[in-house]
């Protein structure tokens, strides 16, 4: 009889030259309010600074803490690793250089929970720069049809990765994240995929922290003809495999921001930062332009439940 604990949720976290910021993403997993998971840290051969023993020393603090040393691959590769050394039935994403708020996985394991026809669950995320300050709110998504619409648009990004909880028997059954795509654009195909099987959501709370700085992997390796090309094949494939016709894939734009999601943006940037008056006057504006909204409901609910549960180091 195997002693081997099997958690509900393995978070999963691709560490290239991650040392700045692995052991802040580490410990945002280890301290998280839901309790039954295990922490899977992909180091990548290639890593030329101290990732690996910083990896292994957060192994060597917390049984939930596995580490896994592979060759050097493409995001998409190291992904499909992780995915079939999970031992949950429930794949987190987090990127290393990113953080999720200690709610996240007890809101999104309980949504899946809830609703078994959905596959995967993202969230807002607050958008930080290299030193915690917020700089914007992402994800402006929240249903099925508005995230696989806009994938289907040629707007990658509907889910951020990084946010995103799903089922892995589900993202077993599309056979994971496509290893050809080598720079870029296997989240967008991964989604288009796994919108094939079931249905999608993002939650309108935010639940993670994306840090953008000088090295994302999201923001590099390719240029913008580069990419584009890879959307258009991306599309392309989709459309011949869900039978679209007379459609050619193009690349659309985002609708501009709403005078009410303007507001209840500002409201969670003030909330994050510690300015609560600020936040509670922008997030009750947003929700009287839009009372039906749940993206503004949520951020009137988080201003008025308390401080935020994270805040950036003083200046």
């Amino acid at each position: 009889m195997s002693d081997v604990r099997v958690p509900r949720v393995s978070v999963v976290m691709p560490v290239f030259n991650g040392e700045r910021f692995l052991t802040e993403a580490a410990e945002s997993v280890l301290t998280s309010e839901f309790t039954d998971f295990e922490l899977l840290l992909l180091i990548d051969g290639g890593c030329t600074d101290r990732s690996a023993e910083v990896a292994r020393g957060l192994a060597a603090t917390s049984s939930r803490v596995r580490v896994i040393e592979h060759e050097h691959v493409a995001p998409s590769v190291a992904r499909n690793i992780g995915l079939h050394e999970a031992r949950g039935e429930l794949i987190a994403n987090l990127d290393s250089d990113d953080a999720m708020l200690p709610e996240r996985l007890g809101r999104q394991v309980a949504y899946l929970d809830a609703h078994p026809e959905c596959v995967g669950v993202g969230s807002r995320a607050l958008i930080v720069d290299a030193d915690n300050h917020p700089v914007r709110v992402g994800v402006r998504a929240y249903t099925h049809e508005e995230i696989d619409g806009g994938h289907l648009d040629g707007r990658g990004g509907m889910i951020m990765n990084p946010t995103a909880t799903f089922r892995r028997a589900a993202a077993l059954k599309i056979d994971g994240y496509s290893a050809h795509l080598l720079t870029t654009g296997e989240d967008h195909d991964f989604w288009l995929r796994l919108a094939e099987v079931g249905r999608l959501v993002n939650l309108p709370e935010v639940l993670t922290r994306y840090r953008i700085h000088g090295t994302n992997a999201s923001i590099g390796g390719t240029n913008r003809e580069r990419r584009l090309a890879v959307t258009m094949e991306i599309l392309g494939r989709a459309f011949a495999r869900r039978g679209i016709t007379g459609r050619t894939p193009a690349k659309g734009k985002a609708p501009p921001m709403r005078r009410w999601e303007k507001w209840t943006d500002r409201a969670w940037l003030h909330y994050f930062s510690g300015d609560r008056r600020g936040a509670a006057t922008a997030a009750l504006i947003g929700a009287a332009m839009r009372p039906g909204s749940a993206a503004a409901r949520a951020a009137l609910r988080a201003v008025f439940s308390g401080p935020a549960r994270w805040l950036p180091p003083a200046a």
